[in-house]
């Protein structure tokens, strides 16, 4: 079930009108819920011997599951920073980042798909995915200050709520995959 509610998740902001800008914590927080009981069942009947599921019973499910709390806040403490947009094409994605860059008189250097922002002193690669619709902005330094990413993040959503191009993308597909892993779990509870 959290498989189908991660799918459905992403069929939902691939429909929506509007593009969604989203923190990379909170997009790596729905991936790690929607893989969730792929990595605490799958290696629940691998690795574990048979005489500890024998041992314990029923009680194992605890110590598993806040193993695997305990993991992904883990990796989710440690991530870097991360603007991640679904719903927009790449072209309009650089012109909404040239929008931004002229509006509030930044200067910026772009080498392919590497952007140094001097004013916020950001040092950010963007990642394209056209077939998904999706760009994701990733740090190219370690060390970059997390005010200046919040800044730019707010500038690029209110730079992007001003455009609907209704891009759908894999919107339906993803919906109706989620859908059909729903429909499956409630079947075989």
């Amino acid at each position: 079930m959290p498989l189908a509610i991660y799918l459905i998740y992403l069929g939902v902001l691939n429909l929506s009108c509007r593009p969604r800008v989203l923190l990379g914590v909170i997009d790596s927080l729905a991936l790690s819920i929607g893989v969730s009981g792929l990595v605490i069942i799958g290696p629940l009947q691998i690795l574990l011997p048979s005489a500890v599921m024998v041992r314990f019973g029923e009680n194992i499910w605890y110590p598993m599951v806040l193993l695997y709390l305990f993991g992904a806040t883990w990796l989710l403490l440690l991530s870097r920073p991360r603007i991640v947009i679904y719903g927009i094409r790449p072209y309009a994605f650089q012109m909404s980042l040239s929008s931004v860059l002229t509006r509030n008189q930044w200067s910026a250097d772009q080498n392919e798909n590497i952007v140094r922002i001097h004013e916020l002193g950001i040092d950010l690669e963007i990642y394209v995915f056209p077939m998904m619709q999706n760009v994701i902005l990733r740090p190219v330094q370690s060390q970059q200050s997390l005010r200046a990413w919040q800044k730019l993040r707010a500038e690029v959503t209110s730079e992007l709520q001003t455009r609907s191009p209704c891009n759908y993308g894999l919107g339906f597909g993803f919906l109706m995959c989620g859908l059909v892993v729903a429909a499956i779990g409630c079947a075989l509870i």
